[in-house]
């Protein structure tokens, strides 16, 4: 195995790491350490002429792994509040729900109370026409009792005359004809 030169290319230094790797005995911490994936970075950082310092990686994978600790941290806190939230939500949400059934019940009782207000007036104003009505049926009444009472006078006034007549011997016409007419109101007088 020939020494690395100071100005090696990088050809030169990828070759010089795998010709050490090769000569390392299997099973021992240095062949550990130059295992396959280490010498596969090793040539792509070279190649692409990133800095090769494994302890710096190493750091920086820590780091990593802190920050992605510390955002998992974050995250499950943040979850957490968020489940918190949700929870004291349930009882906002019944709440509201329970907000908006009061509200539509007293809207419902408001608009039965307006409706039992109109049929309230409603039945007002009825009553007074059936009072109208019933005072006119009365008058009516009044005015029907008046009349049998003049027809029975008429009645009786006729009847006279026809007594009278039949005491004077009128001719057979005129009495059947009275007789007729006094009929007929009393028939009328009936109803």
């Amino acid at each position: 195995m020939k020494n690395l030169p100071p100005n090696a290319s990088k050809n030169e230094e990828i070759e010089f790491i795998k010709e050490v790797a090769a000569i390392v005995p299997a099973g021992s911490y240095v062949s550990q350490l130059l295992n396959k994936q280490l010498l596969e970075w090793f040539e792509q950082n070279v190649r692409k002429d990133y800095v090769c310092d494994i302890i710096r990686e190493l750091e920086l994978a820590q780091d990593d792994k802190q920050e992605q600790s510390d955002r998992a941290e974050d995250a499950k806190e943040a979850l957490d509040k968020a489940m918190e939230r949700i929870q004291h939500m349930v009882p906002v949400a019944v709440l509201t729900d329970c907000e908006a059934a009061r509200n539509e019940f007293q809207r419902q009782a408001q608009s039965n109370e307006e409706r039992a207000i109109k049929y309230s007036n409603d039945l007002t104003a009825a009553e007074g026409k059936i009072t109208t009505l019933t005072g006119r049926v009365s008058r009516r009444d009044n005015e029907i009792l008046h009349l049998k009472a003049e027809i029975y006078d008429i009645r009786a006034i006729m009847e006279s005359v026809i007594a009278v007549a039949m005491e004077k011997q009128m001719p057979n016409g005129l009495e059947d004809f009275i007789r007729e007419q006094l009929e007929k109101v009393r028939k009328n007088a009936g109803k």
